[in-house]
């Protein structure tokens, strides 16, 4: 009578331990559950932040892309045609009918090579004591360049102390009523200089590529317009003096101008 009784709480005791350990194990399981659990969270919180931080980078990259006129409004890529190009001011996609132009330092708009109606060159010359060398000049291709590309009142015979005061590109588009201007000089530039030059030629070649769309456009061009004197004045949005420095640097570092010329043009700017 006395064993089975101590049998009985062996058992109990038995139980009691089995109990305990298996309650030990729950908890330890719970434990790991717990554990891979708060693991899986910094996982997929970690996932998340590197998620977000690709999309915001890819949304910068976008952003910079779409300033740089390299997105057509369809998602499409710009694909310039290396023939029908005026340095980085304009640039023309024949395969999906865009131009994208420059219109300011880094910043690009694009447009519909369908749309464009009028391309204008206009350039205001003055004095080196900043009085006019004429009233200003504003033409057609036809005028400014010449029928056969000759340059007419341009640069070619300009001798002196004369300046240019301001050379632009002024675009005119079915879409819009404003113009779309291409500044190429802003300040007061020596004629016959390197920077006048490439300034020049690269008016005339926008010229000759807008001609061409124009024309493909069935848009016929008279061949002679009388100088606007009464041309608008350009738009009251200026830049800085820090950009038109950047923007020699870029000719600067392009091989279009020399150091000398580089220093000289910033000293100018900056009043030394």
């Amino acid at each position: 009578m006395f064993g089975k009784g101590k049998e009985e709480k062996r058992e109990v005791k038995r139980n009691q331990k089995a109990t305990r350990k298996e309650l030990k194990a729950q908890k330890a399981h719970e434990k790991n559950v717990q554990k891979a659990e708060a693991h899986k969270i910094k996982e997929q919180r970690k996932e998340a932040k590197k998620q977000a931080k690709l999309e915001k980078k890819a949304a910068k990259n976008k952003q910079k892309l779409e300033r740089k006129g390299e997105i057509l409004p369809n998602g499409q890529n710009f694909e310039p045609d290396q023939n029908k190009k005026a340095g980085s001011y304009l640039q023309i996609d024949s395969i999906h009918g865009y131009m994208r132009i420059k219109t300011g330092i880094s910043k690009y708009e694009l447009r519909q090579t369908s749309d464009l109606l009028e391309c204008k060159v206009f350039e205001r010359d003055i004095k080196e004591d900043g009085s006019p060398v004429s009233a200003g000049k504003a033409a057609a291709g036809a005028i400014l360049f010449g029928p056969a590309g000759a340059i007419v009142g341009g640069m070619m015979g300009k001798k002196g102390k004369d300046f240019c005061q301001s050379l632009m590109v002024r675009l005119r588009f079915k879409s819009t009523p404003e113009y779309q201007q291409i500044r190429l000089i802003e300040t007061k530039t020596k004629l016959g200089s390197t920077i006048y030059r490439l300034s020049y030629q690269i008016a005339k070649r926008i010229q000759e590529i807008c001609n061409e769309i124009i024309l493909s456009n069935g848009i016929v061009t008279k061949p002679e317009e009388p100088a606007l004197s009464d041309t608008p004045e350009l738009s009251s949005q200026n830049y800085s003096v820090a950009d038109e420095i950047a923007k020699f640097k870029a000719l600067l570092d392009d091989g279009a101008i020399t150091q000398e010329e580089y220093d000289a043009k910033k000293k100018q700017l900056l009043g030394l």
